[in-house]
């Protein structure tokens, strides 16, 4: 039996660099698809749904922010953030936007590759919570706190029913049968 191979999409304008990193996850058995651009990296997430994403930084270093922000408004897809060293600030502003690692510019190769291999065992664990949430007819965006039906209707959570719910969706129970707790439905 042949294992799939994890996918990798390389966000890097410099084409050297990018090489580099295509050989180096091509060599510990990654697929890799490599993006010139943020525009042809958010395409590429979309359409390769890959395991993780591997971002330049110093693209523009606001827009690569601005790219991680929008990745995570749809997905939790991983995302490692190469940079130039850079001030503490700006390392938490990627922190804070939704990068799950950091590895500043020269890198070790085979930290790169375990930092990406430790992403990838922490949200296969489930660490990492899906942005969305589809629960029957109603869904719950994780990231910006908010519940609605599918015809559009708002669905009031309290902060803490919804801190709840994403301890929930972050620890599943592993026999789980899929049932919906609500306000009015109580198991004993």
């Amino acid at each position: 039996m042949t294992l799939a191979k994890r996918c990798v999409v390389v966000v890097e304008e410099d084409a050297a660099i990018q090489s580099i990193l295509r050989l180096l996850f091509e060599k510990q058995g990654f697929r890799v698809v490599r993006a010139h651009t943020y525009a042809r990296g958010r395409l590429d997430a979309r359409s390769y749904r890959p395991d993780v994403v591997v971002v330049d930084m110093g693209l523009m270093e606001q827009r690569g922010i601005d790219f991680i922000r929008t990745l995570r408004l749809w997905s939790s897809i991983p995302v490692v953030a190469l940079s130039a060293p850079t001030s503490e600030a700006q390392r938490l502003a990627v922190f804070h936007a939704g990068a799950d690692d950091y590895v500043e510019k020269p890198f070790s190769s085979l930290e790169l590759v375990a930092r990406t291999r430790a992403v990838f065992r922490r949200h296969a664990r489930g660490a990492v919570p899906q942005a969305l949430l589809n629960l029957g007819d109603v869904c719950v965006d994780l990231e910006r706190r908010i519940a609605q039906h599918r015809d559009g209707r708002k669905l009031h959570l309290t902060p803490l029913e919804h801190r709840m719910l994403e301890s929930f969706a972050r620890h599943r129970w592993p026999y789980d049968d899929g049932a919906l707790f609500t306000r009015r439905r109580r198991h004993c």
